[in-house]
């Protein structure tokens, strides 16, 4: 490609790389069954290729990467900032580097992307194809990219409104509260409703759940449960809860 648009009459090309911070990960989950050790990315040739690639020595052509979290190793997702995610080799490949602003959706691209996704079977619950389904969408997404990429993959098929607004209530509580929740069983997880949860402290009440199996009533009631535990435990004097086994 690079000696192709170096000729001077060589076609154009763009190359664009979505999540280019991936090019200089710690590491992959790709494992070596030789070695039994996880490939690094330096041993992809992809890797290599695009790597070449950006760099500014061939002409007719033009190079537009973006960032993406979630190409990053899991440890080093404490910020989204271009410096950080693509690191010092990274950010020092980039040169020169041109930020470009990436606004939130209009109204019409918003409407124009439904309507890809519909087209393209992948928007297939009939609730939110219609208009008050999209005012839905539009609103829970703030005309984000990115949330809207996230709800449209939970809108793929019909579910229980009743069951999805209970999780959402529970998924909402546990973000908002104080109550410090880790995986029950070491797991990691990409998102809270896909993990057993339990508490540090036994006194908060905070059951042990699996988030798919249960049902809206008890959703509700594991919520409940949760908040008047919590009210319990804060009233409760140190002394009282250093007796809590």
């Amino acid at each position: 490609m690079r000696h192709l648009c170096s000729k001077p009459d060589g076609p154009p090309c763009l190359l664009v790389i979505d999540g280019v911070n991936f090019l200089w990960c710690r590491g992959t989950r790709l494992k070596d069954k030789t070695l039994h050790t996880k490939v690094t990315v330096d041993r992809l040739a992809i890797v290599h290729h695009l790597r070449r690639a950006l760099k500014a020595d061939w002409r007719h052509g033009a190079c537009i990467t973006s960032l993406n979290i979630r190409g990053a190793w899991p440890s080093d997702r404490e910020k989204y900032t271009p410096g950080y995610l693509l690191g010092a080799d990274g950010f020092k490949a980039m040169d020169p580097f041109i930020p470009v602003p990436v606004e939130n959706y209009t109204p019409t691209e918003l409407d124009a992307c439904l309507r890809f996704y519909a087209e393209n079977q992948w928007l297939t619950n009939p609730a939110a194809q219609t208009d008050h389904g999209r005012a839905q969408i539009a609103f829970l997404s703030a005309n984000n990219p990115r949330e809207l990429d996230r709800i449209v993959a939970e809108c793929t098929s019909p579910v229980d409104s009743s069951r999805m607004n209970a999780l959402r209530r529970l998924r909402d509580w546990l973000s908002a509260t104080d109550v410090p929740l880790k995986p029950a069983f070491g797991g990691q997880a990409s998102t809270v409703s896909e993990a057993y949860m339990t508490t540090h402290e036994p006194a908060t009440g905070l059951p042990l759940v699996y988030f798919r199996q249960t049902t809206p009533k008890e959703l509700d009631n594991i919520v409940s449960g949760a908040i008047q535990a919590q009210r319990e435990w804060s009233c409760l004097a140190p002394l009282e809860r250093s007796k809590v086994s």
